[in-house]
């Protein structure tokens, strides 16, 4: 687990490679929100840089929290189940929304792709960024994820680390990512020249 990243890690260690003055395509996915910002593409007043969010809000329901909170080991089940059906649902609609426009926002000369790959949608969402790298092989993909179960997630992410699957992974303490990833955006937008000169 010591190749993964904490976020303030990829913002200092990770984030100025993308600063090299060269246009950048980056695109945020998650089955949750990401932060304030709103689907689609971000208005960053920058030359070069074009940021996309593609979310599917996942919104907890009452009853699946209820069910979580029971204390009955079936019915936490149940509500853990129903908590990852809407989150693979989310991803799904986050994948969908972004495939169809891919083709035509997305210069594939300079691609950063950052995905959330929580405990619920988890294999979706790293099944995403594989497939995401078919189909433009030199993106720069970093997986960020919350803590939960890291183990797991370490057995997976890191041989996709290793073979180059995946460039890097962030872990976050803070479950869901929103607000990690949206530090990452901002922090994006924050560090990119006002104006990136011709090369």
């Amino acid at each position: 687990m010591s190749r993964f990243l904490t976020v303030e890690d990829w913002i200092t260690q990770r984030l100025p490679a993308f600063l090299d003055g060269n246009p950048l395509n980056a695109i945020f996915v998650s089955y949750n929100s990401v932060g304030d910002f709103k689907p689609g593409q971000q208005e960053t007043r920058k030359s070069g840089l074009k940021v996309i969010v593609q979310n599917g809000y996942v919104d907890p329901s009452p009853f699946a929290l209820g069910l979580l909170l029971s204390g009955d080991f079936s019915l936490m089940r149940l509500g853990a189940q129903t908590m990852d059906d809407a989150a693979n649902a989310a991803q799904q609609a986050a994948e969908k929304g972004l495939d169809a426009i891919l083709p035509t926002v997305v210069e594939q000369s300079n691609v950063l792709l950052v995905i959330y790959a929580g405990l619920s949608a988890f294999r979706a969402s790293v099944d995403y960024a594989r497939s995401f790298r078919q189909k433009i092989s030199a993106a720069k993909i970093t997986v960020l994820t919350c803590d939960c179960n890291l183990r797991m997630k370490s057995d997976t992410l890191l041989p996709l680390q290793q073979s180059g699957e995946i460039n890097d992974v962030v872990v976050t303490p803070d479950c869901g990512g929103r607000y990690q990833m949206a530090k990452m955006l901002q922090a994006l937008i924050d560090s990119w020249p006002a104006a990136v000169p011709i090369a």
